[in-house]
């Protein structure tokens, strides 16, 4: 009891500088932009924020999964069940506050990196100042990934350009501006300081390139309907660039052996290295694994269950090869087919062997991206790589362009390009249905996006892109896709609520319409 008396007497007695002694386990901005290794050590800090639980380790894919039409959640976590049904109680709920959490953090970083490696002497590093140019542009390009997610997410979110000192209050900015800055970050004379793919040493692998640039900065300019544009840049990446090409397995996507091979143009990296739990979260021993896969796994084998995809995504392999066999990619999207076996276990003596009645909810689950290839359980440290970008889709971009440039007949060679892979070779769309109008094109292109990409998290962009959630009808018609649509208010759901506690703390800050 003395000791503890004392200690407060201890404490005020103590000369004034002792309180102000630099905390050892930081580095003052004034201190730390010094060397070489310094600019290095930020672009680290940078890339790391792929791996936050808000961005691409966990709440990037399960949101926009839950959110789009091709995924239902019945979870018994209600928040988590709600949230895909547009039904948004809660604005502070998990994956819609870290989700803008973990983006600004990360944006953090690439502003800190942005503001002060520009100043750092590199002089003493061989070929120093172009090395500091490709860091500034990996920051810019890693900056305008995470404002093109925010800017679908929320709509509205504040744009940050400078590292903020904890006093400032930033404002809403709109889709536009945020759109802006996105073309200013990834403008020519930036990302000509990248490397292209075949010049990265595998060591290297997972670091921004030209292609992995001008691929953001299309699906940019097709969120704004900017066909033109969007156009330009995919024909570099195909006509010109020639890094890319299909891989002949279509499965080779989505497995660890076979990552940043020639299909991929820009890659999340995940590990098993780090297999901490829950207490080590934003420390030095954080995982480093994906937890995308044991949210979609059936809970016999270690998932969650908590994204299962519905019947519309099932039905919607109709293509078929030359003898007549059903589209291949089906088998290697969806685990539904009741030979099937996934975990070292059989559809139909495991789970059934049926898909039941004819309903939007039935126990069938997803193939892309699972570990069951090659082990019997799932758990939250998966250490397959996401393919983020990958050539197939430019290739499907780049029709759609040119379809909705009025070039519908030039669309078909791409589409064909997808559809001909070795390994799934359906028939070609010019010989199956030649002559398309536009408007059956875009149909048709839609339809070629969900089976050639479904469950790679682009279908949320590509109804938003599409307007399906800026009218009533656009509503109805994925409503009658996902039964979970019928709660979506058009005007409201476009955008996720800004966190209440942000509007709370900052007065310059404002909810999003009709939350």
């Amino acid at each position: 009891m003395a000791l503890a008396l004392a200690m407060p007497i201890l404490f005020v007695s103590c000369d004034k500088n002792l309180l102000e002694i630099p905390n050892p386990n930081t580095f003052p901005t004034d201190i730390f932009w010094e060397s070489p290794e310094n600019a290095w050590e930020g672009l680290v800090a940078c890339y790391s924020g792929l791996l936050f639980e808000g961005t691409y380790r966990q709440w990037y894919d399960l949101s926009l999964e839950m959110r789009a039409d091709l995924y239902f959640n019945e979870s018994a976590w209600r928040d988590y069940a709600n949230y895909s049904k547009f039904n948004f109680t809660n604005y502070d709920w998990e994956c819609i506050i870290y989700i803008w959490r973990d983006h600004y953090r990360a944006i953090y970083m690439c502003n800190n990196f942005l503001k002060y490696a520009p100043d750092i002497d590199m002089s003493g590093v061989e070929n120093g100042e172009e090395l500091k140019e490709r860091y500034i542009a990996e920051a810019k390009f890693l900056r305008a990934l995470f404002y093109f997610n925010m800017m679908t997410y929320y709509g509205t979110p504040p744009l940050i350009l400078e590292p903020l000192e904890g006093t400032e209050k930033p404002s809403n900015s709109s889709p536009e501006e945020i759109y802006g800055q996105i073309l200013k970050d990834l403008a020519d004379e930036t990302i000509t300081h990248l490397p292209r793919k075949r010049d990265l040493p595998e060591a290297e692998y997972g670091r921004a390139t030209i292609g992995a640039a001008l691929m953001l900065r299309a699906k940019a300019h097709m969120q704004f309907h900017n066909w033109q544009d969007a156009a330009n840049d995919l024909d570099v990446i195909i006509s010109e660039h020639g890094d890319y090409e299909l891989v002949d397995e279509y499965d080779d996507n989505f497995r660890k052996e076979t990552e940043h091979n020639s299909e991929s143009i820009f890659e999340i990296c995940f590990s098993d290295v780090n297999t901490g739990d829950w207490s080590t979260y934003q420390t030095p021993n954080s995982p480093t694994g994906w937890l995308r896969a044991q949210y979609f796994a059936p809970r016999m084998v270690g998932g969650h269950s908590d994204c299962q995809p519905n019947l519309f995504y099932l039905n919607e392999f109709t293509d078929t090869v030359a003898d007549g066999s059903v589209d291949p990619r089906k088998d290697k999207s969806l685990f539904w087919n009741p030979g099937q076996t996934l975990y070292g276990k059989n559809f139909r003596n495991d789970f059934g062997g049926s898909l039941g009645s004819d309903t939007q909810r039935e126990n069938f689950w997803t193939v892309k991206y699972s570990t069951g290839y090659y082990r019997d359980f799932e758990n939250s440290y998966s250490p397959i790589n996401q393919r983020l970008f990958r050539y197939a889709d430019a290739l499907l971009m780049y029709a759609e362009c040119l379809n909705e440039l009025g070039q519908t007949d030039d669309a078909y060679q791409y589409i064909n390009q997808v559809r001909q892979r070795p390994s799934v070779m359906v028939v070609r769309l010019s010989d199956e249905k030649p002559g398309l109008t536009q408007a059956e094109m875009r149909k048709q292109i839609e339809h070629e996006r969900i089976v050639e990409l479904g469950s790679e998290s682009w279908r949320w962009f590509d109804i938003y892109r599409y307007g399906y959630l800026d009218t009533e009808e656009g509503r109805q018609l994925l409503e009658s896709h996902d039964y979970e649509f019928k709660s979506f208010v058009v005007g409201r759901h476009k955008y996720l609520p800004i966190p209440q506690r942000e509007i709370d703390l900052n007065t310059n800050l404002h909810q999003n319409p009709n939350y």
